[in-house]
């Protein structure tokens, strides 16, 4: 597969990089699972990808907090689901209030 261009977002979800991210923005993703991308920080190329509901993040993301602004979004984590068939992520509201408890203060 090339890193250019993405031919779907299964094919994207296998092998992320910055150059997918690009092109994922305007494709109404609902999920993307960017938790084994330990070399993913910047993930400003999502900031108009407001369909997503349950992605995941990358360990070392920084400047997360636009994902705020995302109406439809319910999961966020940095993690999949626990177990088979389970649900990527945490509830939203449990993400940041662990996320601001543990981020290193300036």
């Amino acid at each position: 597969m090339s890193h250019g261009t993405v031919k779907s977002p299964r094919q994207a979800r296998e092998r992320p990089s910055a150059e997918h991210e690009a092109n994922l923005s305007g494709m109404g993703l609902i999920s993307l699972k960017l938790h084994n991308c330990p070399q993913l920080t910047d993930l400003s190329p999502l900031a108009e990808a407001k369909t997503l509901t349950s992605p995941t993040l990358p360990p070392n993301a920084k400047d997360i907090e636009f994902l705020r602004t995302f109406p439809k979004l319910e999961r966020l984590g940095t993690n999949d689901a626990k177990t088979g068939g389970g649900l990527p992520g945490q509830p939203v509201a449990e993400f940041w209030k662990e996320w601001h408890a543990n981020k290193p203060k300036p």
